[in-house]
């Protein structure tokens, strides 16, 4: 009866183990993403605080930014402009994908940077 007792209990910390690391790993930040960017150019972050942008356009070469919802941060390392050659102008969607017919200009943002990781940062707001 004490052996049976005892395999419980150690089975009961085996899972209270297992339990903890997947709560410790599963509130651990993710790695952000090295800047991909060329020499003499940086990355874009953008900081989404408007409850209608849930994609960009950039104006360069008309890449959609996806995954950007309200309230969420996201960074692009492999999209990167150089500020002071080609100033990067955005257009917001309420879509999800750039669609046309869901442009919403009611928004504003100032580049800030680049940053020690060499990112751009921007935090886009409701005018």
């Amino acid at each position: 009866m004490a052996r049976s007792n005892r395999t419980r209990m150690l089975a009961l910390a085996g899972a209270l183990t297992t339990a903890l690391a997947t709560i410790t790993l599963a509130s651990a930040p993710a790695q952000a993403a090295d800047c991909r960017a060329p020499q003499g150019e940086s990355c874009v972050r953008i900081t989404n605080a408007t409850q209608q942008v849930r994609s960009l356009r950039e104006n360069r070469n008309g890449r959609c930014l996806t995954g950007i919802e309200p309230g969420q941060t996201r960074e692009w390392p492999n999209i990167s402009f150089n500020y002071w050659r080609h100033h990067l102008a955005l257009t917001g969607y309420t879509g999800r994908n750039c669609e046309g017919n869901t442009q919403f200009n009611a928004w504003d943002g100032q580049w800030n940077g680049p940053d020690s990781r060499n990112y751009y940062f921007m935090t886009i707001r409701n005018r």
